[in-house]
């Protein structure tokens, strides 16, 4: 006699891990918003992450096989490498992204302040026959001087004190024509 059948199927490994074979940009410069392309497997309901608290994930796009994401990078983001990591139920997959200091140049005579935070973190470079004031303390991750600057801080008065701080974390190059004066200061 013929009865009920039952049959159970037991599936293994359904769910892939995610793996990553591209990014459309593995670089980008402090202070930009940078939109890329993902490319690889099983990305269905993967979420996006960085290991840089100053990067924020935005506008997330995911198909099996490609992620399109802007990183939202701040001004202020620690320069060098930092993962970006893709995960699913399945597993999380990293790949390294470089962020480069925003490149600014001045060219016309600017004073900074204290509290000016315009140029931090910055590979600056400053060139013409300009005068450039800075007061306080600014960190740079590079500094230029070239064609003619000079590069000084506010004189002090009965309220203030006269403070020229500059830390430069990569090169600093002043080339013949330029100088740091800081003379009565």
């Amino acid at each position: 006699a013929v009865g009920n059948l039952l049959s159970i199927t037991r599936g293994t490994n359904c769910l892939q891990p995610p793996t990553i074979d591209t990014l459309s940009q593995d670089t980008a410069n402090a202070g930009d918003t940078t939109c890329i392309t993902i490319r690889g497997t099983n990305f269905l309901g993967a979420t996006v992450t960085t290991a840089n608290p100053d990067v924020q994930i935005s506008r997330m796009r995911v198909t099996e096989t490609s992620i399109e994401v802007c990183l939202n990078i701040s001004p202020f983001a620690s320069v060098g490498t930092t993962r970006v990591f893709v995960s699913t139920t399945a597993g999380t997959v990293m790949r390294t992204f470089t962020i480069n200091p925003r490149a600014i140049a001045i060219t016309q005579n600017t004073s900074i302040g204290p509290t000016d935070l315009r140029f931090e973190g910055a590979a600056l470079t400053i060139e013409g026959q300009i005068i450039v004031t800075i007061d306080g303390t600014h960190r740079f991750a590079s500094l230029t001087l070239r064609n003619g600057v000079v590069l000084t801080n506010s004189p002090a008065t009965a309220n203030t004190v006269g403070k020229l701080d500059i830390r430069v974390i990569g090169v600093l190059s002043i080339d013949a024509a330029s100088r740091i004066d800081v003379t009565g200061r």
